[in-house]
């Protein structure tokens, strides 16, 4: 909730664009959030088998940044008059932040939320909001008040968190995070 309406003076509205990247935890809730306030989402994947799961939950567009590593413009394109998204979660970092100002209308807002890719020796400068004229914002937990709006809003929306199909005994503790971390690891 704190990425799509942390900032009340740019929070989510209807018909507002949202891209999300991949398909961890944090990128789905934020589609299941965007949906029912009516946005239309644009979601990149590594995958055709992930992106029919982002569509099943409802994404307008789902772009497979393998086989389009220009995904940035391909996501401008796939907006009202191409002038670009006015909600990008951005978890990727440095490596995929340099597409999210491609893919950004002017006046939107980036939530950077994580560094899943890790570091780049050409990773992007604070210029590049100037240049694109978007904030760009650092976003870990919300206040209370937006954690109470969260709920009000899996409640009204019957939103349910997508969870691996693996499941794991109590016992078998150890194997269930060496799952996670592969898992974590499949997606770098």
């Amino acid at each position: 909730m704190n990425s799509l309406d942390g900032m009340e003076s740019r929070a989510l509205k209807p018909g507002d664009t949202v891209l999300t990247q991949g398909t961890g935890g944090v990128s789905l809730f934020a589609l299941q959030f965007a949906k029912p306030a009516g946005a239309r989402v644009i979601a990149t994947t590594s995958s055709d088998s992930k992106a029919e799961i982002l569509r099943n939950l409802g994404a307008n567009h789902a772009i497979n940044y393998k086989e389009d590593p220009n995904w940035g413009e391909t996501a401008r394109s796939l907006t009202s008059d191409n002038l670009g998204v006015h909600h990008i979660l951005e978890i990727g970092g440095p490596n995929t932040l340099s597409q999210s100002f491609k893919a950004i209308k002017m006046d939107g807002v980036i939530s950077i939320a994580g560094f899943m890719v890790g570091y780049s020796k050409n990773q992007p400068s604070f210029v590049e909001c100037l240049s694109h004229i978007c904030t760009a914002r650092g976003v870990l937990a919300g206040s209370r008040q937006l954690f109470q709006e969260m709920n009000a809003a899996i409640d009204a929306n019957a939103i349910k968190p997508v969870v691996d199909e693996k499941l794991f005994a109590f016992e078998d503790i150890g194997e269930a995070y060496q799952y996670m971390v592969s898992m974590l690891w499949s997606r770098l």
